[in-house]
């Protein structure tokens, strides 16, 4: 019995080790302006054509305005996707902060 609960114990630092391990080896951020690089570019192109919505206010008959308004939408929205995807792939360090004061806590009192 005991030595089961040993190799349980010795399974879960092991996972405990390897899940702090993906965390902490994740790409710095300077890598983050180079994923998604579609979605960069499609908010880099709807700004341009937001400014030339503006600039033709008379050649678009009216649907200037709303055109304005959902490209607007369009660029608010992609930002917001790219925000949660980098919060998403580069976790906070308080969140690792108590990771690894869990893992040591467990070292220290493996009953736990």
């Amino acid at each position: 019995m005991e030595r089961q609960s040993s190799s349980r114990r010795q399974v879960l630092h092991v996972l405990a080790a390897s899940g702090l391990a993906a965390l902490l080896a994740r790409p710095g951020r300077a890598l983050a302006a180079e994923r998604y690089p579609r979605i960069r570019a499609a908010i880099r192109e709807l700004k341009d054509a937001r400014k030339e919505l503006e600039e033709g206010a008379k050649i678009f008959g009216g649907h200037r305005a709303k055109a304005v308004k959902v490209v607007d939408d369009a660029i608010d929205q992609l930002q917001k996707a790219l925000d949660f995807a980098e919060k998403a792939q580069f976790p906070d360090k308080k969140l690792i902060e108590r990771v690894k004061e869990k893992i040591a806590s467990h070292e220290k009192d493996p009953g736990k």
